[in-house]
């Protein structure tokens, strides 16, 4: 009888203990509350889905605007995003070029998000990126936003990272090199963003680009197209020569027709503007590394300073990158050769999403082939991603 007891007890043990292994992996481990978690931001992030639980299952984060002190003792301020209570760790986000900045409705979106999902959301607002500046002194920034998260006593500050957008992916990127932060940076993301900026001024040109030998053509974003024109029209130590080729930008972007009194104008560029303007409209891909060569040195200088290529081997961070797989202003191969470069693949990870263009969101319409075929694989592929995020900050 003793016996029949001491069997039933084995086998219901036997059958409860993994039962019970699988709900504590599931719903109580780091790892299963990390996987719902992040699967409730896919949906957060994702404006298109009109579907975010975890706008209902959170409180709203508290939200702060601070001032603090910048590169050359300038004044700089920006928005943090807190979960309610307890210290958390933290990242800090780079807005894209637009004028919004840290008031980007999309960022904002993202920021919420992430601090109800346990995440501390620091986001600066970058004076010369809001005004489509493309700078190496935005890294100084960057480094200084960092420092200052670092002071604050509500943060973990050994799970603290970077994430920058489109181009300031390459801030982001930048910054965790700097050797004044490199060692407390835990973790850098980069989405959308470029490898070497010699590659995207030859996209946003030509339209051409080219991965593993094979050349590529597509359609270029006319507003990414004007942002790069805008900077190399800046970047002119000639400033009667950004005065002549700003105005002319919109007609430049378009491939449209100067004037007569254009043209004029365009003979009274200096002859490094005028290297800068032959490139600027110049759309054949055999025609482009000639007039790249001959651009004035100190602009393909401040190109290779902005270029990941040339400080990704500085990093100590983990990289998380993602890449819109129709993205129209910056190649998705330009993600895929910054994957190619980092050495410990390990501590490396690359998603290429179907769901995004450039940093926003493109869904097909939801059809039960679609769901199958698009939506279940893009979700894990993003929630992956989101996953690997989370847990650095844990």
């Amino acid at each position: 009888m003793k016996k029949k007891k001491h069997l039933k007890k084995h086998k219901f043990l036997k059958i409860f203990l993994p039962i019970l292994l699988v709900f504590i992996v599931l719903f109580v481990s780091p790892w299963g509350m990390n996987f719902w978690v992040s699967s409730l931001v896919v949906f957060g992030i994702t404006p298109e889905t009109k579907f975010d639980p975890l706008n209902s299952l959170s409180r709203a984060p508290i939200e702060e605007t601070v001032y603090f002190e910048g590169p050359q003792r300038m004044l700089m301020n920006g928005d943090f995003y807190r979960p309610d209570k307890g210290k958390h760790g933290a990242v800090l986000l780079i807005h894209g070029v637009v004028s919004a900045g840290k008031k980007d409705e999309r960022l904002v979106k993202i920021a919420r998000t992430l601090a109800r999902a346990g995440v501390t959301v620091f986001v600066p607002d970058f004076a010369n990126i809001k005004k489509w500046h493309m700078l190496p002194s935005d890294t100084d920034e960057a480094v200084a936003a960092f420092q200052y998260m670092q002071t604050d006593p509500k943060i973990e500050k050994n799970k603290v990272g970077i994430i920058g957008f489109s181009y300031s992916a390459a801030v982001a990127l930048a910054a965790a090199a700097d050797p004044l932060i490199a060692n407390q940076v835990k973790y850098v993301g980069s989405f959308g963003g470029f490898y070497d900026g010699e590659n995207e001024l030859k996209y946003i040109t030509t339209g051409y680009f080219e991965y593993q030998g094979i050349l590529y053509h597509q359609k270029v974003d006319d507003y990414s197209r004007h942002v790069f024109a805008f900077n190399l029209a800046n970047y002119t130590e000639n400033k009667n020569d950004t005065a002549i080729l700003t105005p002319l930008l919109d007609k430049i972007e378009k491939d449209l027709a100067l004037d007569k009194n254009e043209r004029e104008k365009i003979k009274q560029l200096s002859p490094e503007g005028k290297t800068v303007y032959n490139l600027l409209v110049n759309r054949d891909q055999n025609q482009f590394l000639g007039l790249y060569q001959k651009l004035p040195e100190t602009i393909k200088n401040t190109i290779e300073i902005l270029s990941p290529k040339n400080f990704i081997a500085n990093i100590k961070a983990r990289l998380l990158i993602a890449h819109g797989q129709k993205d129209p202003q910056i190649p998705q191969t330009e993600s895929q050769l910054l994957y190619d470069s980092i050495q410990n693949k390990s501590n490396a990870h690359l998603a290429l999403l179907g769901t995004f263009t450039h940093v926003d969101v493109k869904l097909p319409n939801l059809t039960f082939v679609s769901f199958f075929n698009f939506y279940l694989p893009e979700f894990f592929k993003l929630q992956s991603f989101i996953y690997d995020f989370l847990w650095q900050t844990r």
